[in-house]
Parts: structure tokens; C-alpha cells; sequence
């Protein structure tokens, strides 16, 4: 009615010096007041992560529609009330509707419906007792760790059914360093592993230790059958000490996002240590368990 036949936009915001505002906010802004327009909202979440590859960007957890966190609902009230009828999800914006999925994730707001949620993305039903002390458990570990991921879940589990063979692999001992290659500088490391009772030794170089860690997992899946997730991301940062603390002491949060071999399903594991190496390789330690475990992702 003023005139205005089009809009500038941006896509994660690169180029809002000029006041160009995001599509995927335009977007929402104008179908939520009736107007419709020719850009197909599921498209819009990779459209996003590829301009952020690209940019060497991070979309930020919490951007409406695009980050990983806005389909999620961790209050253990919300939680119970999707399993009864999605009543926490508004009718106007599905998570399906830009490419997500409703998650719940585990943390120390978390109740019953929450661990039951994320029972049955691993196959598990336990009985309500057990369930009771799986919570506990997991509003203890949550305490010490932001989030509490299905790797850690499954873990947990496995320690409340005293079933310890559902944690199917385990890495014993590892040592790694820098090394210099014809190429320029590398990284080695070896160690032990246990994968279904067995024990095996793995050695690997790689680009940094991590990568070498990787390639010697995917080198021993190969050998013994063990299926090694791809890795899709990965992210580190520092968490602040607590008060009174020396900073040295300062924990590393790694975050790492997989993909299953079979269905192509994207999860994510984290880890906390003093030592980065051994938060990353905790992280890939609940990817790998969760790959192979008999829940159809395999």
C-alpha cells in the first residue's frame, strides 16, 4: 500500500551494515501477518549453514528458526506436555517447518518425560523406578556439564540396569604429540582401545592429534567392524573458573555434531576435561557408542 514492490535481504545477516534485515526473519515476519512469498522455509536452514561454512561464521544457538536450540525444550514441564500433545509447540510455527525437529534435551531443569523422550531415541524402555534414578543421575551430572547428550544417557543407563556391555567401546589409553612431516607439522598418537570385550591397540598420524585420533577409530572400524560415525562439526571453548579459582584451571567444553552411516541423522556429543585432547576423544567416545549400538542407526 506504500508503494514498496520488494526488500532487501541478507542471509545471517552479512551485508546489515546497509540495513538489510535476514531473510529467514522477513520471511516469518511477513507469513505470521498474512502475507505469502515464493521462499521455501525448509530450505532456508541450509542455505544458512552453507553461507556460514563459507563465512567461516557460527549461526548462534539461539537465532530464531535457524539455531540448534530454538526446537528445543528442556523443562521437565514442557517436555510432558509435547508427549501429551506437542502443547508447548506453537500451531503457527512447527519446527519441520524450517528443517528442525522438536529435541528435549537433558539438563538439571529436566524431568521424567524428558529422560523418556531421549530413552526411546536410544530404543530403551526401563521401568518407572528406574527411570526415577536414571533422573537423578542425570540432574547430578548435569551439575558438572552444561548438557547431558545421549552418549552420557546411555552410560547412565547402562550403570541403572547394571548392563555394562551396552557401553560397547571404551578407550583405555592414549598418548599423542606433534610431529614434523615432509609437508610441514603433524600429529601422532596411539593407544588401547576396547570394542565388544576386545581389547586393541591403534596408532595414527594426522593433521592434529584429533584428526589422528579419527583416523585411527575409522582405520580400526575397517579391521573389526566398527561403525565410526562422520564427523560434521566440532567446537571448543574455555569455561570460566569458578569463583576463587586460578584461571589455569579453567575447563574445556568440546562439542562435536556426527552424522549415522545408515540414515543420515545428524546428533551431537560433548565432553568437559582440564585437558583438551581428552574432551575431544570423551566426545567421539559417545559418538562411536551410539553408532553402534541395535537402535536402527546403525
Amino acid at each position: 500500500d506504500a508503494g514498496c514492490n520488494g526488500v532487501d535481504v541478507t542471509l545471517l545477516g552479512l551485508g546489515e551494515r546497509a540495513g538489510n534485515a535476514k531473510l529467514h526473519s522477513v520471511v516469518e515476519a511477513l507469513r505470521l501477518r498474512g502475507f505469502t512469498t515464493s521462499v521455501p522455509r525448509e530450505r532456508l536452514r541450509p542455505a544458512c549453514q552453507t553461507v556460514a561454512v563459507i563465512a567461516r561464521r557460527r549461526i548462534p544457538p539461539n537465532e530464531p528458526h535457524l539455531g540448534r536450540d530454538v526446537d528445543s525444550n528442556t523443562a521437565g514441564v514442557h517436555s510432558d506436555g509435547d508427549r501429551k500433545g506437542r502443547l508447548y509447540v506453537a500451531p503457527e510455527r512447527q519446527p519441520q517447518d524450517y528443517g528442525g525437529s522438536l529435541r528435549h534435551p537433558l539438563g538439571k531443569l529436566s524431568g521424567r518425560a524428558n529422560v523418556v523422550s531421549n530413552l526411546e531415541r536410544l530404543g530403551l524402555s526401563l521401568q518407572a523406578p528406574q527411570v526415577d534414578e536414571l533422573l537423578h543421575q542425570v540432574v547430578e551430572l548435569a551439575e558438572r556439564k552444561a548438557w547431558v547428550n545421549l552418549g552420557d544417557l546411555l552410560q547412565l543407563a547402562a550403570q541403572v540396569l547394571e548392563r555394562p556391555e551396552m557401553v560397547v567401546f571404551e578407550v583405555l589409553e592414549f598418548s599423542s604429540g606433534s610431529r614434523k612431516t615432509a609437508s610441514g607439522r603433524g600429529a601422532s598418537i596411539e593407544g588401547r582401545v576396547r570394542f565388544r570385550g576386545h581389547e586393541h591397540p591403534f596408532a595414527a598420524v594426522g593433521v592434529g592429534q584429533f584428526d589422528a585420533f579419527i583416523c585411527a577409530m575409522q582405520e580400526l572400524g575397517h579391521a573389526v567392524g566398527m561403525r565410526v560415525p562422520e564427523l560434521v562439526d566440532f567446537e571448543d571453548f574455555i569455561l570460566p573458573p569458578q569463583p576463587g579459582e586460578e584461571a589455569s584451571r579453567a575447563l574445556i567444553h568440546v562439542q562435536t555434531t556426527w552424522r549415522y552411516p545408515a540414515d543420515g541423522e545428524v546428533f551431537s556429543t560433548d565432553a568437559v576435561d582440564a585437558d583438551w585432547m581428552s574432551a575431544a576423544i570423551d566426545a567421539a567416545t559417545s559418538a562411536i557408542n551410539l553408532a553402534n549400538q541395535a537402535n536402527g542407526h546403525g
